[in-house]
């Protein structure tokens, strides 16, 4: 009985799993110290290290090294789905958001529900993998394919209770998101099928831009998220559905290139080079392009171009029909929210001199009043 419980008492205090290396061996094999050696396996971590113990080489090791690929991210990542108003032009109904506590956010715009996890791995690569994943109950998210992925990158997922959706964070972000998507949708007058691409390009904005937040320290989300300076290069060029001009070759046999007007949709960030960009031609569809060009303001005035923007959007809304209506309008567009205002900027003369001053006369002065 004594011997029974001994072994039962050796297996609750065994933490680490088979094939980790000691810090006496890791000592051994790098010639430093074992003091060490046991503080370097503290801060490290060993998620893909393999146990020879019973391998005789006869067969070949299953793959365990997904968990290497990507960055490890000690960060909560909230998870959940919205459904959108209507089918987008690139076919899509839902979209995945993923949002954390500082408010960083992501969104993968899918055709289905249950196709969540397909952009869990490009999530992995280009982010990281988080500590752990914070989904609701939804089936989509805690089972199957999603979880078979997450479990593979050693993501944990951990649900919110039933019934609790304000526990998730994500609701948060996604309520936040959807205001500022639709601000922007009708700033524009953009087609309601555009609504996939207006939320990844606000959730782009939101996640490069600075807030009050006070985990932030006065950094933007993705220099939080990475640790690494975020990079606006990509994302600054032009505004949301703004005109544009494009290249494109004028013939397939010929190198000449012809430059036609688009309208911009936000950064192609897996198409191209790192400044390649979502551009909606008047026949209703997407081209990816890196030579992108402002419209001038002399072109603006001139009545020919007007006349060429107005042909454009005759053909485009040809092409896209129900999909060129606006978006529908939503009770809390209607909230008034307080918008910071800024100065305009007015340059310092450096031979002006400010102004000095009137001092009042020392006899003028009631110094029983300074008393």
């Amino acid at each position: 009985m004594e011997e029974l419980e001994r072994v039962l008492i050796s297996a609750v205090q065994t933490k680490a799993r088979k094939g980790t290396v000691s810090p006496e061996t890791l000592a051994k094999r790098w010639n430093i110290g074992i003091e060490t050696a046991r503080k370097t396996i503290e801060k490290t971590t060993q998620f893909a290290v393999r146990d020879f113990t019973n391998v005789t080489g006869s067969r070949r090791f299953k793959p365990i090294h997904h968990q290497l690929k990507y960055r490890r991210l000690d960060v909560e990542m909230h998870c959940d789905t919205l459904e959108g108003q209507s089918v987008s032009l690139l076919g899509n109904r839902h979209a995945a958001v993923y949002c954390t506590p500082i408010y960083w956010i992501a969104v993968d715009p899918i055709k289905e529900k249950s196709d969540a996890h397909k952009n869990l791995d490009m999530l992995f690569c280009s982010v990281g993998v988080p500590r752990v994943i914070i989904p609701d109950d939804a089936a989509e998210l805690t089972q199957g394919e999603f979880k078979r992925k997450a479990d593979r990158a050693q993501a944990l997922i951990h649900p919110i209770e039933a019934y609790t959706p304000n526990a998730n964070i994500a609701e948060d972000g996604i309520r936040e998101l959807k205001r500022a998507y639709r601000r922007a949708m009708a700033a524009t007058n953009a087609p309601a099928c555009l609504w996939d691409l207006c939320l990844v390009h606000t959730a782009l904005i939101r996640r490069h831009t600075v807030s009050l937040i006070r985990e932030l320290q006065g950094e933007v989300p993705t220099t939080r998220m990475t640790g690494e300076t975020g990079d606006i290069s990509f994302l600054c060029e032009f505004g949301w559905y703004k005109l544009v001009w494009f290249s494109t070759p004028q013939h397939a046999t010929e190198s000449m290139e012809n430059k036609r007007l688009g309208r911009y949709c936000g950064p192609s960030l897996n198409h191209g080079d790192a400044m390649s960009a979502w551009i909606l031609t008047d026949k209703g569809r997407f081209v990816h392009r890196t030579s992108v060009f402002p419209i001038k303001e002399e072109e603006w005035s001139s009545d020919g171009f007007k006349e060429w923007v107005a042909e454009f959007e005759t053909r485009l809304r040809e092409r896209l029909k129900d999909g060129y209506n606006l978006l529908e309008p939503d009770q809390e567009d209607d909230e008034k929210v307080e918008t910071p205002t800024h100065e305009p900027y007015e340059p310092i003369d450096p031979n002006d001199k400010p102004a000095m001053p009137e001092l009042a006369e020392a006899d003028n002065i009631q110094h029983e009043a300074f008393d």
